[in-house]
């Protein structure tokens, strides 16, 4: 089985507020991805929080998700991914790895990834926009060992670039995999609204 990841461990310090509960289309952010998420068929779900875990889980009702916090957010993006593979059910033979400020990558890209990973299991499978890779990506089992062992100052580029790592890029049509909202003018420019 392919689980989810979702990273909302981050302070949000450029965008003033949780970033994961940003308004997309009706909903926050973090329900966007879980949705589009169980659209492509990923229904087993672990969302890592940091330091606004409190006012988060406050503000979001979630749906059956596995919530872990990560103490210490400022080591980086890999930190908090160690800690969700850490969690990953015995099950898991893949993960799907999403960041939380990308909720208009839509469950078609989810699918396509996973449809390239189920017909080349252990690889490590990137989305990639007009030769740009993005997110979300494909972490097949095999190499959460390799991530475990990732230096806090190299993160995924580590592992993407390891000998052992077999990665394959996926083209898609969709900018959204190389976009993200980190600013309010970026989340304007995306939503037309106001933080």
């Amino acid at each position: 089985m392919i689980c989810g990841i979702i990273l909302a461990a981050g302070d949000s310090s450029r965008m003033g507020s949780p970033k994961a509960l940003l308004d997309y289309k009706g909903r926050t952010f973090v329900e966007t991805i879980c949705a589009n998420m169980r659209a492509a068929g990923i229904y087993d779900i672990t969302i890592v929080l940091g330091r606004h875990a409190e006012e988060i889980q406050k503000n979001w009702p979630g749906n059956c998700e596995r919530v872990v916090v990560n103490p210490n957010p400022a080591e980086g993006q890999i930190s908090s991914l160690k800690i969700a593979l850490s969690n990953m059910p015995g099950y898991a033979k893949a993960a799907v790895m999403a960041l939380v400020d990308q909720p208009m990558v839509n469950d078609s890209v989810y699918k396509d990834l996973i449809d390239v990973w189920q017909k080349n299991p252990g690889a490590v499978v990137l989305p990639r926009y007009k030769g740009k890779r993005g997110h979300p990506l494909i972490l097949d089992a095999s190499v959460w060992p390799l991530c475990q062992r990732a230096p806090s100052d190299k993160g995924l580029h580590w592992v993407i670039h390891h000998e052992d790592a077999k990665v394959l890029d996926v083209d898609v049509n969709e900018e959204s995999v190389i976009m993200d909202v980190d600013t309010p003018e970026q989340y304007k420019a995306l939503t037309g609204a106001e933080k």
